[in-house]
C-alpha cells in the first residue's frame, strides 16, 4: 500500500511493513521487524531513522509513478528486440 522498496534491499521472513514506508537501497530488514506507516528504514542491519512527512511521502508515490512507467518502457523496448 504505497510502501517503496529500494533495489537490492533484503526483507527477510515474518516482516510487516506499513503503508508509505520506505526501506533504502541496500538495506537489510530483519526477521520479523515491524516497520509502522510512513518509517523510513536503512543500513544493514535496517533501522528505523525517522518517520517521514505527508509531503515528502506525496513527492515519493509521484516519483515512483514515473520509474515505474519508465521500467515498463525500456521493458517493452527490450521485448521489441
Amino acid at each position: 500500500d504505497g510502501a517503496l522498496i529500494g533495489m537490492g534491499a533484503i526483507i527477510m521472513n515474518g516482516v510487516t511493513i506499513g503503508k508509505g514506508a520506505v526501506v533504502g537501497a541496500g538495506a537489510v530488514v530483519r526477521e520479523d521487524m515491524q516497520v509502522a506507516d510512513h518509517e523510513l528504514i536503512v543500513g544493514v542491519p535496517g533501522k528505523i531513522v525517522k518517520t517521514l512527512p505527508k509531503e515528502i511521502m506525496e513527492q515519493n508515490i509521484k516519483w515512483a509513478g514515473k520509474y515505474v512507467k519508465l521500467a515498463r518502457v525500456h521493458r517493452d523496448q527490450q521485448n521489441n528486440q
